[in-house]
């Protein structure tokens, strides 16, 4: 929104020639300053037009919402160049960040007076016919191109471009739409959670559409507070949902991600007409290492179970906190202010243990998890002579039926 204007342009019958406007967008004052880089003698006079103002907490507030703006701090200035003789033009946005911080967690985070600068400047090399290119680049953080196609009607079009976080070097786009990578030494999930929750409620439940492919390389995940280790994905938009495989040192297998958007074709892993994500994973392996010994996962007291996804889990095998489990499948789904476990299945040749409840937030604040769980086993002695539970029995069929509380999420059991 921009009020407040004043000043004076002066136009000819090539357009504008000169100017000087005063204005107010995002509550900051915005100046624009016109003037002529030729004589004007020739059909295509060329003109240079400088746009300069600053970033604040208001105007963060209206780009990205109240929830991520609160990560922000400080000011950005930013000048934006337009040079243009007839249809050709030129364009550079730069934006002075040394002046802000954020809290968001790495590779995002930001002190302020650390020097640091984003910049988008138009590109026309090695570009086809009615293409225009712009590179876009956070000082050593991330950067990518992106492709607009002039449109036969007028205006132009987004058409594919490729974005890279973590230092990666510029790549050219392939294929179609946006890809983003990430390339981190260290990604903790548990730091990023709040954030992507407060984008999602600006932005609704599935990733925008000209978003087509996600690829992340990551030495180490971090997750309930627990070190997953080095991690591999590469999502790509297919009819089904997202589909990727996953390679890692703790998992190994393959992901499949329908939105509501995804479900109203065939071949959904979610009901047509639910309105939340679904994930599915079929593993061969799976293993959750024990807690960090520096402490327990991040604790979310505002957190919501019921935000998350749709969850089925199959794994031919199952390993947690250094404890062999065998094959493991899971299913679970968001209700009323929980999260259902349906299905909590570990399948040994000496024993079979079910289990299904809650993670919910919890009456007196906080989260809670309930489980219902029944073990049974064909040979108890053997059972526990391959625990290492001793060997004072010999045979005899058994099942136990028992009730798991804690206060926390389902990520927070240790056995």
């Amino acid at each position: 929104h921009v009020s407040a204007i004043q000043g004076e342009m002066a136009i000819n019958e090539h357009g504008v020639q000169s100017g000087n406007v005063g204005a107010r967008m995002l509550d900051e004052a915005l100046l624009v300053d016109i003037s002529p880089l030729s004589d004007g003698a020739g059909p295509t006079p060329e003109v240079l037009l400088n746009v300069r103002s600053k970033l604040g907490r208001s105007g963060l507030q209206h780009l990205l919402g109240s929830g991520l703006a609160g990560y922000f701090q400080g000011e950005a200035p930013w000048v934006f160049s337009l040079r243009f003789a007839g249809p050709a033009a030129h364009l550079a946005l730069n934006v002075d960040m040394q002046g802000m911080g954020t809290s968001l967690p790495p590779p995002l985070d930001k002190v302020v007076g650390a020097p640091l600068s984003l910049s988008l400047e138009s590109v026309a090399a090695d570009l086809g016919p009615a293409q225009h290119g712009v590179d876009v680049r956070l000082g050593d953080r991330a950067g990518g191109r992106l492709l607009f196609q002039h449109r036969a009607t007028g205006g132009w079009s987004f058409l594919r471009g490729r974005m890279d976080v973590g230092g990666a070097p510029l790549s050219a786009p392939d294929g179609t739409g946006l890809h983003l990578g990430v390339r981190v030494p260290v990604l903790d999930a548990d730091r990023w959670r709040p954030v992507l929750r407060a984008a999602a409620h600006q932005g609704g439940t599935g990733a925008p559409d000209f978003l087509t492919r996600f690829s992340g390389e990551v030495n180490d995940l971090v997750m309930f507070g627990r070190h997953f280790g080095q991690f591999n994905l590469d999502m790509v938009k297919s009819p089904q949902g997202w589909v990727s495989p996953l390679r890692g040192a703790t998992v190994r297998g393959n992901l499949l991600l329908t939105t509501p958007a995804d479900c109203a074709g065939a071949g959904c892993a979610s009901a047509p007409g639910r309105l939340h994500n679904t994930l599915v994973l079929t593993l061969d392996q799976l293993v959750i290492p024990a807690p960090a010994a520096t402490g327990v996962a991040t604790k979310e007291a505002a957190f919501d179970p019921a935000s998350l996804p749709e969850v089925h889990i199959k794994s031919k095998s199952l390993t947690f906190d250094g404890h062999a489990l065998g094959e493991f499948e899971f299913a679970a789904l968001p209700g009323a202010d929980r999260w259902k476990i349906d299905k909590l299945r570990l399948t040994q040749p000496l024993m079979q243990v079910e289990a299904s409840g809650v993670w919910q937030v919890a009456a007196r604040g906080g989260q809670q998890t309930r489980l219902q769980v029944h073990l049974s086993t064909p040979d108890l002695g053997a059972m526990l002579g391959a625990h290492g539970l001793g060997e004072e029995l010999a045979g005899g069929a058994a099942e136990f039926v028992s009730s798991w509380d804690w206060e926390g999420s389902p990520g927070e059991l240790s056995l």
